[in-house]
């Protein structure tokens, strides 16, 4: 049985709302990750690191002319979409994901300092991708 980090696997879809997600430049890890167990970052960076470990799956994400080319790892199979369609799959997913976790048991902050700003900037930067694209957009600290 395979397992998957929603959390992650939704901020590396976030992110390939704006930027490609190819062999040469990784919005994470996999797009699909099996785990995301650390946060990590850099002080004046926005973007967070998640750290998993080397599972999981990748297709390729290239943005082109007002479409997004999807593209499984060994290239057999390719998708081109509009982005309108992509974005709003994506957001439609990560408000799933948002709200399944609202829904569960309130979370506690972790109690290490760096772990907790590392928690923090992570929903940051979700809700600042997130709210781009998705007006109006209630914030997420989950």
């Amino acid at each position: 049985m395979d397992h998957w980090n929603l959390r992650a696997m939704g901020m590396h879809l976030l992110r390939t709302l704006k930027d490609n997600h190819t062999e040469e430049k990784l919005v994470g890890e996999h797009l699909i990750p099996c785990c995301g167990h650390h946060i990590d970052f850099l002080e004046n960076e926005k973007n967070v690191y998640i750290q998993g470990c080397f599972t999981g799956h990748n297709f390729w994400v290239r943005h082109e002319n007002k479409k997004v080319e999807l593209t499984t790892e060994t290239g057999k199979t390719q998708i081109v979409m509009n982005f309108d369609e992509y974005k709003n799959v994506i957001l439609d997913f990560v408000d799933k994901i948002s709200d399944f976790y609202s829904d569960s048991l309130p979370r506690k902050l972790p109690e290490d300092e760096y772990d907790k700003i590392a928690y923090l900037k992570f929903w940051d930067e979700w809700n600042e991708r997130r709210s781009e694209w998705k007006k109006n957009a209630p914030q997420q600290r989950i």
